[in-house]
């Protein structure tokens, strides 16, 4: 092998993944590696078409159709694949644990207490079957049914003219409050248009969630989108270590997928609301959010709430499912999650921004309910890390609705 080695990247650079998982391969390729790099058209009509493939060493990107990796492994060209719009298993692939991520998000609308939710996905990707298929699976778990839009979509075969008016018309007819998960940023924002054509208020009559928290996306919607938030520059990294592990010694990459868990849910105005009807509970639940990094107890939110401190913790069961303490402590910990992720703060001073007492009290807290320590969980996350485990990561309108999905 030369000392120079030539890799090939076939992203769509208008997707805000595609752009952070290139940082993560720039990150593992400098300075250490002798990487050039050639820029490769991601569409499989144009990716086959290149006459230049011949001479790359290695090839990554969003490698989704077996004719663009059948075509890499006639060349002998180790390549690696960034995308699950299509299923394709005979490459090695790194990704976000698409099942998982709907689950996040279910939970995430259980907890602000919805009780009526909705998914619009295109039910040919997979990732999009995947997403809805997590989040089904959690609405299941907690006795709530789910609305889809994804399977009519692709049964129905609209064209393009057709779609922005008939989800417009599937969203009017939906009970609210409504908690509605859209399987990319671009279905969000194609749902935010239609819920502000028809003067639906967002997010006190519908809540919407997309993914992959594309600034340009998120922050131009009306109102902002909330989104969650996937490790794509650590999925990026992941990607080009197997790279170089394939290059180097050929056939060792496993072909199960490397699956990384979504980091967040970035919260803005398309969700920020609570769908709580018991006013006590949605006060209390407003000043646990407002203060958790403080010494807050129970009696403080009662308090705040004008609520006794037994009926509030009635309340609580009855609504929730989980006591003000409960609230307290998993509220706190999204906050910790949130830090460990986003910082290198270390242990106390993130114990003492979350309302924790010690970074002891801190990463026992969050054993019990995370089954792992902050430590290993930062791990998770980190680029770079040399201490991260990849074999425990392995899987355990119109133009808007029209946008092809970035993975």
């Amino acid at each position: 092998m030369s000392d120079s080695m030539r890799i090939g990247i076939a992203l769509d650079m208008s997707c805000e993944y595609a752009r952070a998982a290139l940082r993560g391969i720039v990150s593992f390729a400098r300075p250490n590696q002798p990487w050039t790099f050639h820029f490769l058209d991601p569409r499989p009509e144009k990716f086959l078409q290149d006459r230049d493939l011949h001479h790359l060493t290695g090839v990554v990107g969003q490698l989704y159709a077996p004719e663009m990796t059948d075509l890499l492994k006639t060349l002998s060209i180790p390549a690696i694949n960034l995308s699950n719009k299509r299923s394709n298993p005979t490459v090695p692939r790194v990704g976000v644990d698409d099942v998982a991520l709907g689950r996040l998000t279910a939970r995430y609308f259980l907890d602000r207490g919805y009780a009526h939710f909705a998914y619009i996905g295109f039910s040919p990707m997979t990732f999009s079957q995947q997403r809805e298929a997590g989040f089904r699976a959690e609405l299941d778990s907690a006795g709530q049914v789910l609305a889809s839009y994804s399977a009519w979509l692709a049964e129905r075969q609209l064209p393009e003219s057709d779609r922005f008016d008939h989800v417009a018309r599937w969203i009017a007819a939906l009970p609210r409050p409504l908690a509605l998960f859209c399987g990319c940023d671009g279905f969000a924002w194609a749902a935010l248009e239609a819920c502000r054509e028809m003067g639906i208020a967002v997010p006190e009559a519908i809540s919407v969630v997309g993914v992959d928290n594309d600034p340009m996306v998120c922050l131009l919607s009306t109102p902002q989108l909330s989104s969650v938030s996937v490790p794509a520059e650590r999925i990026g990294f992941e990607a080009a270590r197997l790279l170089h592990q394939e290059m180097t010694q050929p056939g060792s990459a496993a072909l199960a997928p490397m699956l990384l868990p979504a980091r967040e849910i970035v919260t803005r105005g398309s969700s920020d609301c609570l769908a709580i009807g018991d006013g006590g509970v949605a006060a209390a639940v407003k000043f646990i959010r407002d203060h958790a990094a403080g010494r807050i107890g129970v009696d403080d939110v009662a308090k705040a709430a004008g609520v006794a401190r037994r009926s509030l913790e009635r309340k609580f069961r009855g609504v929730l499912g989980r006591s003000p303490l409960e609230e307290i402590r998993r509220t706190r910990l999204e906050l910790v999650r949130e830090l460990l992720v986003n910082t290198d703060l270390p242990m106390p001073a993130i114990a003492a921004r979350c309302g924790f007492e010690s970074a002891v009290r801190l990463t026992t807290v969050f054993r019990e309910v995370m089954n792992q320590t902050p430590t290993s969980f930062r791990r998770q996350y980190r680029v770079g890390s040399n201490e991260s485990s990849p074999t425990a990561l392995h899987a355990h309108a119109d133009e808007a609705l029209a946008v092809a999905a970035s993975y």
